[in-house]
């Protein structure tokens, strides 16, 4: 009789520590970070507007600055959609003005990729990041500088949880790297590294960073009501 009140116990343990783990994996899936309203299949996608006074780099070449960028985001769905930033005025230490090997301008460079929002860890909890996975980029500073831009780069992302017109996205340099270079996965199940890489004159592949405040306004299209949005976990 002991033994068989000892098995009980043990499965009813075993189901109670069964049952938390699923609820725990139910939670997690049920608070990944989304911006609403919705955008998706069969919706109108949500546009905005991005723009920052400075942005400066490091990495494999000398510092490089940029005097100010303007974009857009298209919103696909409640987690990802579109990016192009164009940035202006870009010159090297130097002063040699830096283009795209596709820009048309002198001392532009347009930037495409796609954007996501994922968490990070910010401490014991969950925080928003914005993160840009980055078309590769070509781009020259006069004859001297021959390098290539790719990989991601990721910044908080603020306000959570009000609704409001304008959203940051703070990109912040430490080290060799920027400060977020860990976030989550689109099911909150493992981390993966966002990273910014450079080549320069054909070297070898190495770190970069990028430290700028992105500010988004101007959300419109889709369900949007009076150009605000929310990022919040579903």
């Amino acid at each position: 009789m002991k033994h068989l009140i000892k098995t009980l116990s043990l499965t009813f343990i075993a189901t109670l520590a069964l049952a938390g783990i699923l609820a725990a994996t139910a939670n997690a899936a049920a608070t990944l970070p989304s911006l609403l309203p919705k955008a998706g299949p069969g919706e109108e996608h949500i546009l905005a507007s991005l723009t920052s006074p400075k942005s400066t780099f490091n990495g494999s070449l000398e510092l490089i600055t940029s005097e100010k960028d303007e974009g857009t985001l298209e919103g696909t769905s409640l987690k990802l959609g579109l990016l192009d930033i164009l940035f202006l005025e870009y010159k090297d230490a130097l002063g040699t003005k830096c283009t795209g090997l596709n820009d048309t301008v002198a001392g532009s460079i347009l930037w495409l990729g796609t954007y996501h929002l994922k968490d990070y860890n910010a401490g014991p909890t969950l925080r928003v990041a914005l993160v840009i996975l980055l078309t590769p980029v070509h781009f020259e500073c006069g004859s001297a500088i021959s390098a290539v831009l790719s990989g991601c780069v990721a910044g908080a992302l603020t306000p959570e949880n009000v609704k409001t017109k304008t959203l940051t996205g703070a990109l912040v340099k430490k080290g060799e790297d920027n400060q977020i270079i860990t976030v989550l996965n689109e099911e909150n199940t493992a981390t993966e590294l966002c990273q910014l890489l450079s080549v320069t004159n054909g070297g070898k592949t190495k770190l970069s960073s990028e430290e700028t405040t992105e500010t988004i306004t101007n959300f419109h299209g889709g369900t949007v009501t009076n150009g605000e949005v929310e990022v919040m976990r579903l």
